[in-house]
């Protein structure tokens, strides 16, 4: 779970920087800096909190990754199994009958494995639940963050533009938290986000068209 928050932490600092290259606010820089000395402070902190012996393996290596410059040799462990577990789950779903309509996890479990598997990325779920629907459904999570954020661009009410712009940055976030594990449209996770998604829309609409109304004078 600690992981998970960490990932999302990462998330947030790309985002800052997005911002920061399109808008190129000079207050940003604080928040990007605090952003990341907390990012390399946290590993630090790790004691400090209750954490399962998993969690700060994970971590660690992770860390240990990224300290030694991607050298292939400190390859974390764990993304190793994960990319096994993929490549084994593709090398039987691409030569099946289901690669194009796609095939029900506990199906495929009952089918191809022997013990319980994850997909580990939530766009290669898509693909083996659903087949060339899941890649529609991974083109349109890519591009709906580009389509808010052109929207806000030309919103006139400043609400409207602070909706589009902040659904944009949660579905970035998304979009690189879905990379290792399978966040979008989660229990619970997706009621919210489609109100969310449904009220911005409805309420940016709306404002468009009260800001281009004509005035008729008598």
């Amino acid at each position: 779970m600690v992981f998970c928050y960490c990932y999302c932490y990462f998330a947030l600092i790309i985002i800052l920087f997005v911002e920061y290259t399109f808008k190129r606010n000079k207050k940003l820089i604080i928040p990007i800096f605090i952003s990341l000395l907390g990012y390399f402070i946290l590993p630090y902190l790790l004691d400090l909190l209750q954490l399962t012996s998993e969690n700060v393996v994970r971590f660690t290596e992770v860390l240990n990754y990224i300290l030694h410059g991607f050298q292939f040799y400190y390859f974390p462990p764990n993304l190793v199994s994960r990319l096994n577990d993929i490549e084994y789950i593709w090398s039987n779903f691409s030569s099946s009958h289901f690669l194009f309509t796609g095939i029900n996890h506990a199906y495929y479990l009952a089918k191809f494995a022997n013990s319980a598997l994850s997909y580990n990325n939530q766009y290669f779920a898509w693909i083996v639940n659903f087949g060339l629907l899941g890649v529609l459904m991974s083109i349109w999570s890519i591009f709906f963050p580009i389509f808010l954020y052109k929207h806000s661009k030309i919103a006139i009410d400043r609400n409207a533009k602070i909706l589009l712009k902040t659904l944009a940055y949660i579905f970035i976030a998304e979009i690189i938290m879905a990379i290792t594990q399978e966040n979008i449209f989660a229990r619970r996770w997706r009621e919210f986000i489609f109100v969310f998604m449904a009220l911005t829309w409805v309420y940016y609409k709306k404002s468009q068209e009260i800001y281009t109304i004509p005035l008729k004078f008598n």
